[in-house]
């Protein structure tokens, strides 16, 4: 079997070993692999140089820089695993650059969304990462948007022609990229599904602990997004998880609950009390707090804009504006109620992004005149949601994980439209099927309160995710570790010292290469759905399973390690408060 993987992004070592890990895994069972790389055709500006911290408008010389290291590193990959490689830059004639050239002088910001090649909507696909990196949520673009747009675009416009024809010569029998969703890739995807060649998407592991080390591997684009609807989940959740499962979730828990990781947007708890946070947003105590927590427009809009998303039936509120309207006008008349809107943190500048979202200017104008009984959590109140639950009663979500960090500490959670909660199964939440009774949810919520089954809902999902969505490749990835050795700090800062020097730029990398297993233990599973035509390898393949726990067992094992997990981040004991007292309900449930 030919397979091709895509794979031009080598600076992206998080990304570029795991996918080689597969690769070889492949190669291993006699499959014939090639790589398509990248030998500075994107060199404009691409994801390597976004991951190195520049931007479109960088200088040549650093994104120059950036590309160096790529090509080492992709030198040192290609020689470590014995890979056969093409260059993606070797598949683009002079003619093709020149149709380039015309094109990008002919294309505006009135008629770029619908400018297609070769069947391809480069227009569209061009635009996700640039919508990510910009925090858009319009096709109406500034002259400066404008600008780096058209870089994006450019990259799209050689992935189109390039692609093109490396697909005509190498004729594969199945292709994979990490991230099918990155715009050049696709790209490239899209052109060898007009081939009729499937494609697979490679990414991370979701269990934030040990995302490097495991993989998840799904055909096409979004498919991982409906797992929770499949009939194998609603099989796993029927039965207790084991104390081993527990404390997988535990280390991803404890994880947020730290907040360093860049795929955390909130901040770490800093122990607040309920009284000072009751103090702050200016709530009676015989309230009951309705927590809404929004999500980012600029991921929704950017999946939309790509035609990654399927279409939904229309929900009761159009839009989270539409929705958090509807919500103020509900507690408007409800003194006994008190609503904190939660702004996703990433509207603003963060960790991880220092831009400020189209939405966020929207929600600055539109939070005006809120009812006594309203109040908004913006980034800036340095407020983390694990301290915010703690005054929480019920959680209102639409699409956000938030539903999730809730449910691990009890807490209930409505859901206004189950067909666009993607992120988890919504029947871990209570389901509404009309405004009217999406109210009446609320307040059936409120009344049985905090409850462990909340909790056992939520640790079995997550539980499904780590076990079986991904695949542990530990064996040939070795992650750094959390507390390293005093002789790995030391060994690590000499490493870091001497990198510059030419010889040593990558002995770091070839010291991490040379400790892998050769195959991987899981090569089979990371083969499987690649070699069959699956959607992934849970359609067909069979996992170890732990002795037999009760609900009891279960319960026990998720009570234990929680409180230690809460009495070690969260919970002041010595002065007992409402959260204290909501926690031992709920673990004494």
């Amino acid at each position: 079997m030919k397979i091709l993987f895509f794979s031009p992004h080598a600076y992206i070592t998080d990304h570029s070993i795991p996918e080689s890990i597969v690769v070889e895994a492949l190669k291993k069972r006699g499959h014939d692999i090639i790589t398509v790389n990248c030998n500075g055709v994107l060199s404009r500006y691409c994801i390597s140089m976004s991951a190195a911290g520049l931007t479109p408008q960088d200088s040549g010389a650093k994104k120059e820089s950036v590309c160096e290291i790529c090509r080492k590193r992709r030198d040192v990959i290609l020689d470590e695993f014995g890979f056969s490689s093409i260059m993606l830059d070797a598949y683009i004639n002079h003619e093709e650059e020149l149709s380039i050239q015309n094109i990008l002088i002919s294309v505006s910001r009135e008629n770029y969304i619908e400018l297609t090649l070769m069947g391809i909507p480069v227009g569209r696909y061009a635009l996700f990462e640039f919508l990510l990196t910009k925090k858009l949520n319009s096709f109406s673009l500034n002259n400066a948007d404008w600008e780096d747009y058209k870089i994006y675009l450019y990259n799209a416009l050689k992935t189109t022609y390039a692609g093109s024809r490396i697909l005509e010569t190498i004729r594969p029998d199945a292709m994979a990229a990490y991230n099918t969703l990155y715009s050049v890739n696709h790209i490239f995807c899209a052109l060898a599904e007009r081939r009729g060649i499937p494609i697979y998407s490679l990414e991370g592991g979701p269990n934030l602990k040990h995302r490097l080390s495991h993989m998840t591997i799904f055909k096409g684009y979004g498919v991982n997004m409906f797992v929770s609807r499949s009939k194998p989940w609603k099989e796993f959740s029927r039965k207790p998880i084991s104390p081993r499962q527990v404390r997988a979730v535990i280390e991803h828990i404890e994880v947020l609950l730290k907040a360093t990781s860049p795929f955390v947007y909130s901040i770490t708890s800093k122990r607040e009390n309920p009284e000072s946070l009751r103090e702050f947003f200016g709530i009676d105590k015989d309230k009951s707090v309705l927590l809404a927590t929004m999500s980012s427009a600029d991921e929704l809009f950017a999946a939309s804009a790509i035609d990654i998303l399927p279409e939904f039936p229309e929900p009761m509120f159009p839009t989270h504006i539409d929705w958090i309207n509807a919500l103020i006008e509900f507690v408007r008349k409800r003194s006994d109620l008190f609503l904190i809107i939660r702004v996703h943190p990433r509207e603003f500048p963060n960790k991880r992004e220092g831009v400020l979202s189209m939405r966020a200017i929207e929600l600055q104008k539109l939070f005006v005149n809120l009812p006594g009984n309203v109040r908004v959590n913006w980034p800036q109140d340095q407020l983390s949601i694990h301290d915010l639950i703690k005054i929480t009663d019920v959680g209102l979500n639409a699409t956000s994980t938030v539903g999730l960090e809730l449910g691990m500490f009890g807490t209930p959670v409505v859901v206004y439209d189950a067909d666009q909660l993607l992120a988890y199964p919504s029947d871990i939440n209570y389901v509404a099927s009309n405004p009217d009774d999406y109210y009446q949810k609320i307040d059936i919520a409120i009344k049985e309160g905090w409850s462990f089954e909340n909790v056992r809902k939520t640790f079995r999902w997550l539980s499904y995710k780590f076990e079986r969505m991904s695949i542990d490749i530990s064996d040939g990835f070795i992650e750094d570790p959390e507390q390293p050795s005093l002789f790995h700090k030391i060994y690590y800062r000499l490493l870091k010292r001497v990198a510059k020097i030419g010889y040593f730029e990558n002995a770091l990398l070839i010291w991490q290469l040379r400790k892998r297993s050769i195959p991987v233990k899981n090569s089979e599973l990371l083969s499987i759905a690649i070699e069959r035509n699956l959607e992934s390898h849970m359609d067909i393949a069979h996992f170890n399973q732990d002795a037999q726990c009760t609900k009891e067992e279960e319960k026990s094992a998720i009570c234990n390690q929680l409180r230690k997990l809460f009495q070690a981040v969260l919970l002041d004991e010595d002065h007992p408060n409402e959260f204290t007292n909501k926690i031992n309900r709920v673990l004494s449930d």
